[in-house]
C-alpha cells in the first residue's frame, strides 16, 4: 500500500477509535464527522470505495490493490491482517425491519478480486477467498479455501 492510502486508513481508525470509545463531545463530533468527510470523498472520487467508520476493521489491514471499488458495510467485522484486493463488497442484508445481518471476516484472511461477501456470513481464520466468488449466508471453516469450481460458457450462434 502506498503512504497515501496508509494516510486514509488513520483517518479510518482515528475516527473508528473516537465512535467506539465513546468520547464524543461536542468537539469530537465536529472533528469525527470532518475527517469522515475527508477521507470519505478521497475514497469515494479516488477509488470509487465505501468504508465507513462503523465498520470494525482489524489491525494491520492491507489493501493490496489500493481500495479500488471495495464496499465495506458499517455492520462488518473483519479481522487482524487480512489482505483483501479490488472491487471486493462486505455487505448487509436485512433480514427484518431495520436488522441488518452482516459478514464477519476472520483473522488472515485472503479475499480475491471481485468477491461479494453478503449477509450473515461468517469465514473462519486464515481462509482464502478465490476471485469471482460470492458467498450468502455461508458458515466457513477455519483453513478453508473457497473457489468458483463451476465455469458455464454459454455460445450464442449470431
Amino acid at each position: 500500500m502506498s503512504s497515501f492510502d496508509k494516510h486514509i486508513l488513520k483517518c479510518y481508525y482515528y475516527c473508528n477509535n473516537l465512535y467506539y470509545n465513546k468520547k464524543l463531545n461536542i468537539l469530537n463530533k465536529i472533528i469525527l464527522k470532518l475527517v469522515n468527510r475527508y477521507y470519505g470523498f478521497l475514497l469515494k472520487f479516488l477509488y470509487g470505495a465505501f468504508i465507513p467508520y462503523k465498520a470494525r476493521i482489524g489491525t494491520n489491514i492491507n489493501f493490496i490493490h489500493s481500495f479500488h471499488g471495495v464496499f465495506i458495510s458499517q455492520y462488518a467485522v473483519i479481522g487482524n491482517n487480512c489482505s483483501i484486493l479490488h472491487h471486493v463488497t462486505i455487505g448487509s442484508s436485512i433480514q427484518k425491519m431495520n436488522v441488518f445481518e452482516a459478514p464477519i471476516v476472520g483473522d488472515e484472511v485472503f479475499i480475491g478480486c471481485n468477491v461479494c461477501i453478503i449477509g450473515k456470513t461468517i469465514i473462519g481464520n486464515k481462509c482464502k477467498i478465490g476471485a469471482g466468488v460470492v458467498i450468502t449466508n455461508k458458515r466457513i471453516n477455519d483453513k478453508a479455501i473457497v473457489i468458483n469450481k463451476n465455469i458455464t460458457v454459454i455460445e450464442v450462434n449470431t
